[in-house]
């Protein structure tokens, strides 16, 4: 797919337009050496000289050529963060115009130096493109390669005080309550959360995919509070809880004597969140009506209230999310791939506990018997004791499977908690305080066969379940591998090994 070029508009490109100086410039040169789906120069000179130069350029290349006019004072013109106010709303702009996947390509070599440091910020964080650079004989151009961490090098040049703007270009989560809420450690989680900081300040929708118990509303929270809407309400909607029959009433209200027991004028929940986020979790759950009816408030920004003629706007932002295969469900055509178009501009896939490794599940224990142990401080149970984890019981809290995720590990953990009568939780405390849920094997063999399937990876995940019961159940390796057939607790370990637990 062609890229989008976007640059400014450079006083070398203008004198060569004029003909003061015997060369193409560095923007004809990228025109002249590459076809691109659209060019975009940002221009703080004047209406004739810009006409001018567009008039000279449309002589190299049959692409639309867009100039857009963005008026920076001189003393201005080296201020790094009104540079990126003008370039951020183009960008903008432009993505809705061509659509959120198409590839950006941002030419560093016009403009001043304020203007090539606000296209790498950019770039490099928060709007993902390629970056050019035209050589010194400008006979051609050259990509620049730089390190994604660039973006720490240039802290001074922003504002002092707007940590939060160099937060969101940097991709990172600004500190935050709802930022502690999530306790992490491994490489998953902290890619999904940088994507989270990098949807933030966007105004498109982001769909959330993951296990129950995964964390998706805490995501939500977190994108909600790092956005321009944190000042705004953040409305949390179970879509699968809402019967079909009411959702119209309860997502966008109704009008008194629209249907038999509405007494009175009611609002749902796009009038509710005003100009906040709305969080629709697990919309997989939605009837195909309901689909068709959130993709229109989706594409036209309004709605009807029940009984009512009169179209309504919102300006309310969605956050989707669901523990479904929507992939699969759109191929089967269980759900719309429209409305799953619509909402999948930001994919933001959590791990499930298992594949988040040892350290993550230490932290967490750690952190929910801390809050237990407060609660306990506070007097909450009279007479009980703080508790601490055994090794034995920690281990035991490594190989176990989650299927609920962090939930379970924060409920089984309030358990142990409970059955511990001593200041340590032991092993047989955890051991008693975990479910076993038979439908997992039930879950894992019926994954749908398709893109994503992995026939390998089914079969280790068969093994890791195994292993992981007969690990939990038994005292020794050597008794867990007479419970798994294995020949000896060598063989179990080679097992433990090769599929990763």
């Amino acid at each position: 797919m062609r890229s989008v070029l976007l640059a400014w508009l450079g006083r070398t490109d203008l004198e060569c337009s004029s003909r003061k100086k015997e060369a193409l410039g560095p923007i004809a040169t990228a025109v002249v050496a590459e076809s691109f789906r659209e060019i975009i120069l940002l221009s703080n000179y004047s209406e004739e000289e810009n006409r001018t130069f567009e008039k000279w350029l449309q002589q190299y290349s049959a692409t639309q050529i867009r100039i857009v006019p963005r008026k920076l004072p001189n003393e201005k013109v080296i201020d790094h963060e009104a540079v990126y106010e003008q370039a951020v709303p183009v960008i903008e702009e432009a993505l809705k115009r061509h659509g959120y996947d198409v590839p950006l390509t941002y030419h560093l070599s016009p403009g001043t130096p304020a203007m090539a440091h606000i296209w790498v910020l950019l770039g490099k964080s928060t709007y993902p493109a390629r970056l050019i650079q035209t050589t010194r004989d400008q006979e051609g151009f050259q990509e620049a390669n730089i390190p994604f961490n660039i973006a720490t090098d240039f802290r001074a040049v922003l504002r002092h005080g707007d940590q939060r703007l160099l937060h969101l270009l940097q991709g990172s989560i600004p500190d935050s309550l709802e930022a502690s809420k999530i306790i992490h450690d491994c490489i998953e989680m902290k890619e999904a959360l940088a994507l989270a900081a990098r949807a933030a300040p966007r105004e498109f929708p982001a769909l959330i995919l993951g296990e129950s118990g995964t964390g998706k509303e805490l995501v939500a929270r977190l994108i909600h509070s790092s956005s321009d809407r944190a000042s705004h309400p953040f409305v949390c909607v179970n879509s699968g809880a809402i019967p079909s029959s009411l959702l119209d009433s309860q997502l966008f209200g109704h009008k008194r004597g629209s249907f038999t027991g509405a007494e009175r004028d009611a609002l749902g929940f796009f009038h509710e969140v005003k100009g906040g986020t709305l969080f629709l979790d697990e919309i997989g759950e939605l009837s195909g009506d309901a689909q068709v009816r959130l993709l229109r408030v989706l594409q036209e920004r309004e709605f009807y209230r029940l009984g009512s003629t009169r179209p309504e706007k919102t300006s309310a932002r969605i956050i989707a999310a669901t523990n479904r295969d929507l992939l699969s469900e759109v191929a089967t055509g269980k759900f719309r791939a429209d409305l799953f178009y619509r909402l999948a501009f930001a994919v933001i896939q959590l791990p499930p506990l298992r594949e988040r490794g040892a350290k993550d599940i230490d932290l967490l224990a750690d952190h929910f018997l801390g809050e237990l142990n407060e609660e306990l401080r506070k007097g909450a149970a009279p007479g009980a004791v703080e508790k601490s984890l055994s090794n034995k019981a920690r281990n035991l809290l490594r190989a176990h499977d989650w299927p609920g995720n962090v939930r379970e590990l924060q409920t089984t953990l309030a358990r142990s908690s409970l059955f511990s009568l001593e200041n340590k939780v032991t092993e047989s405390d955890v051991r008693r305080s975990i479910l076993e849920f038979p439908q997992n094997l039930h879950d894992i063999a019926s994954r749908q066969l398709g893109p994503g399937f992995c026939l390998p990876e089914i079969v280790k995940e068969f093994e890791r379940l195994y292993i992981r019961k007969a690990l939990s159940r038994a005292k020794t390796q050597k008794e867990a591998s007479e419970l798994l057939g294995l020949n000896s607790s060598q063989a179990l370990k080679y097992r433990i090994d090769s599929v990763g637990i």
